[in-house]
């Protein structure tokens, strides 16, 4: 149905312009005039500029005419009786128009660009909705169901304004203080699909949970980190075009502003791409590679990159 169709619905069986309508039509009947064409002919009548002419008149006859014989037998039946009842003030234009072109609010306000959730926010309307002055139940929820979509929605703004010829750009304000700092990652399949499990360090996002509430103080406890799956192609994507190599460390302060510098990676093939090794601890050199029995004792420091 076309807005036409509706607005001779509304026409009929009376609406917010016309609650009285046609005496007698209900629902049912205003609905198979509908269908029968009525609105749109009704509708190119008024766009002519001929709804007070000759082409009201055949309008008329023409509702009349399906009224009492139905013959495409849309309406239902036969009624006679209400074709016989139509005045010769319908369909009153005016009404029609107004229909046509209802009064609406004024233009809806623009959405907003995506961008990273603001947690401290989030977590200031969660306390004042919901209560939570407990602050172990709040950092378990937002630890569990916040933070991964925070650090989520950084790695994406930080693809989506990456461009080929301008590499100058802006990181989002923390992915690079989460993301790949302190801890290698591990392959993990969910659900079908090839992703990677990554700790993320959580301190500045610890803090700007805290950010707003001022009369709940954040605990105080050693670093915290929590698990978050990345799928393969964001990983790839992100390590690709987001973080420098030793090799770019002079380029990217200069040409990248030394966004992308917070680590060093260090990956060393020594026949074996499991036995790559990666150095994110630093700003500085990177560090000599490790013996391959340090590499069993300490199995979370190593990163599969193929």
């Amino acid at each position: 149905m076309q807005r036409e169709d509706y607005a001779l619905i509304s026409l009929l069986c009376g609406g917010d312009y016309d609650t009285a309508g046609l005496p007698g039509c209900g629902p049912a009947t205003a609905f198979g005039l509908a269908r029968c064409g009525l609105g749109h002919s009704l509708h190119a009548a008024e766009s002519c500029g001929q709804l007070c002419g000759p082409l009201r008149q055949s309008w008329c006859e023409d509702m009349k005419h399906h009224l009492r014989y139905d013959p495409m037998s849309y309406v239902g039946r036969q009624n006679p009786v209400l074709a016989d009842n139509i005045s010769e003030t319908v369909p009153d234009s005016n009404t029609w128009s107004l229909y046509l072109n209802p009064a609406i609010s004024e233009p809806l306000v623009p959405v907003c660009k995506p961008g990273v959730p603001d947690v401290g926010r989030i977590a200031a309307a969660a306390v004042s909705l919901f209560g939570w002055e407990d602050t172990g139940r709040l950092l378990d929820t937002f630890c569990k169901n916040i933070w991964p979509g925070v650090v989520t929605s950084e790695i994406l703004q930080d693809l989506s304004t990456w461009q080929p010829d301008n590499q100058d750009v802006a990181l989002a304000a923390a992915a690079t203080q989460h993301f790949f700092l302190h801890f290698a990652c591990k392959k993990q399949t969910v659900s079908g699909i090839s992703g990677y499990d990554v700790r993320v360090p959580a301190d500045a996002l610890l803090k700007d949970t805290f950010r707003f509430l001022e009369h709940l103080s954040a605990p105080d406890q050693p670093s915290k980190s929590f698990h978050l799956w990345v799928p393969k192609s964001i990983y790839k994507a992100w390590v690709k075009y987001m973080w420098t190599s030793p090799m770019d460390d002079d380029k990217s302060s200069k040409g990248r502003g030394g966004s992308s510098s917070h680590g060093t990676i260090d990956l060393t093939n020594q026949g074996d791409e499991s036995e790559w090794l990666i150095d994110l601890t630093s700003g500085g050199p990177s560090c000599s590679p490790k013996s391959k029995g340090k590499l069993k004792a300490r199995s979370m420091d190593v990163i599969d990159l193929t």
